[in-house]
């Protein structure tokens, strides 16, 4: 038996490099747009729910399709499909780009998503292939520092590019990256500790999976914008009911399933999955209404609201490469059992953010303390999902992992929106009467309730009713940011008690 040969310095600081590109790049981009969000609601004139399916239907492709890109990897090689699926981004980002109008950025967002699912799964199974196991724990801590660099240039670009430029320029911005993550790819070798799978594809597992997800989300979002009895709605919601058991009966008898169900016999892949749904559950739904927050009710500019995330940047890089050393000596367990309640503690913390607050005295305090736990829980995880398939089968655990993130976060970002809107609709009809406003300016307010907190005051108002309204609606919008934080909190203590009870060993 010929024992793999390992690769050079020079050759893992490119898989490094590429891996950290690409997975930082998918990452920047989706906070970019969190951050342009409110920008591109106003100037393509674009309501709440409409403004949310330009984050959700790229979460959307990403999550559905995700296993997809994984079995790809597993089948024709982490480097093939990374170099095709990086080519695809690029593409798809100049679409994004060249967009005019709301409905022509949604559908290119959803190639984008697309693209995404492909690079993804191979990216960090390529990282995982590439090193032996008493060395990947140090190898995911240098990918994590590497990649968290780049967590703030997506929303500082984007930030930037929308008050200096235009929001298009925060899709231009990939196409570098793009082509920095190819230039350091080509000088990757085959990995010398991968398998290639040689299972066909499940083309009636994807189309079940972005069916039954794609009726969940579209029920949850067009719900919070129709109403739950809509009959649209209830249609959508019952759809996904059905579709997606139906898929785990199909994927228990399928010959290649796109999702083994006999990795679920693995006590600590169950787990390692649970608490990554949890954690993303409650992370990138709070993380998806910062932005809002900062620019639509503390008035910072699109800039100052990406600049406002850098502490959780800096978090990650400082610490992620102590962690990793932490891992190859002592597990990741007691990271996996104690991070996730520090992270519920500064959300706990966020949720009581006041309406009449300022970023530095309110914000960013319990924005560091959920940083600093952050930035000890995203390398344990990310080690332990990767094995927890076990060997040669990285590819897949990558991929499962990066869907129940993805799947964590396209649901959570609906349910915030849904928590949001309630909590505003709710404060403002509670508050409005006490403005003294006449019968047709309350009509043009609550004509305009979809827009949450970008809703014009109607031209009658007095300066005096324009003021009074302002922080009226800006209340009522954060009453809404606390109920779905105060709920993402919750969500995160969850996560810590799976670590504790199953993972604090490992």
């Amino acid at each position: 038996m010929t024992l793999p040969t390992p690769l050079t310095k020079g050759q893992e600081k490119k898989v490094l490099m590429t891996t950290a590109i690409v997975s930082g790049m998918g990452f920047a981009d989706m906070m970019a747009v969190n951050t342009a969000l409110p920008v591109m609601q106003a100037q393509l004139g674009m309501d709440a729910a409409s403004a949310l399916w330009v984050a959700e239907i790229y979460l959307l492709f990403v999550a559905s399709l995700m296993m997809m890109g994984g079995a790809l990897g597993d089948r024709f090689g982490y480097r093939r499909v990374l170099r095709y699926g990086i080519i695809a981004f690029a593409a798809s980002s100049l679409f994004c780009a060249a967009s005019t109008s709301g409905d022509m950025l949604i559908f290119a967002r959803a190639t984008q998503g697309l693209a995404a699912a492909i690079v993804l799964p191979s990216s960090l199974a390529l990282l995982n292939a590439c090193f032996p196991a008493a060395q990947r724990g140090m190898a995911i801590g240098s990918w994590t520092a590497i990649s968290s660099m780049m967590i703030p240039l997506g929303p500082l670009a984007g930030g930037a590019a929308v008050d200096l430029l235009s929001w298009h320029w925060i899709f231009i911005i990939n196409l570098p990256l793009c082509a920095a993550a190819y230039f350091f790819l080509r000088g990757v070798p085959r990995p010398p500790f991968g398998q290639t799978a040689t299972a066909r594809l499940d083309i009636i597992g994807i189309i079940g999976i972005t069916s039954g997800l794609g009726a969940l989300v579209f029920g949850l979002l067009e719900g919070a914008r129709r109403g739950f009895a809509d009959d649209l709605v209830i249609v959508s919601l019952i759809a996904a009911a059905i579709l997606l058991p139906l898929l785990i009966v199909y994927e228990a008898i399928c010959k290649s399933p796109m999702l083994p169900l006999w990795m679920f016999r693995r006590r600590v892949f169950v787990l390692v999955n649970m608490q990554t749904f949890l954690f993303f559950s409650g992370f990138q739904g709070a993380l998806f209404l910062l932005p809002f927050f900062h620019i639509q009710v503390y008035g910072l500019t699109a800039l100052q609201a990406g600049a406002a995330g850098l502490p959780i940047s800096i978090a990650m890089v400082l610490l992620s490469r102590a962690v990793g050393k932490l891992m190859d000596k002592h597990g990741a367990g007691p990271l996996l059992a104690s991070a996730p309640f520090l992270i519920a503690g500064g959300l706990f913390w966020l949720a009581q953010v006041p309406a009449d607050g300022t970023y530095f005295r309110h914000v960013l305090p319990p924005l560091v303390i959920l940083s600093t736990g952050m930035g000890f829980f995203i390398a344990p995880l990310t080690t332990v999902a990767l094995n927890a398939a076990g060997e040669g089968r990285s590819g897949l655990a990558s991929a499962v992992n990066n869907t129940m993130s993805r799947v964590a976060g396209l649901v959570s970002v609906a349910m915030m929106g849904v928590l949001l809107t309630n909590g505003f609709t709710k404060s403002l009809a509670a508050n409005l009467a006490a403005l003294g406003l006449d019968a047709e300016q309350l009509s043009l307010i609550n004509g305009q309730v979809q827009r949450l907190a970008a809703l014009v005051p109607p031209a009658s108002l007095s300066q005096d009713q324009v003021d009074a309204l302002d922080m009226t609606v800006r209340t009522a919008f954060t009453v809404g940011f606390s109920d779905a934080v105060l709920v993402a909190s919750a969500s995160m203590a969850l996560a810590g008690v799976v670590g504790v009870i199953g993972l604090k060993k490992f």
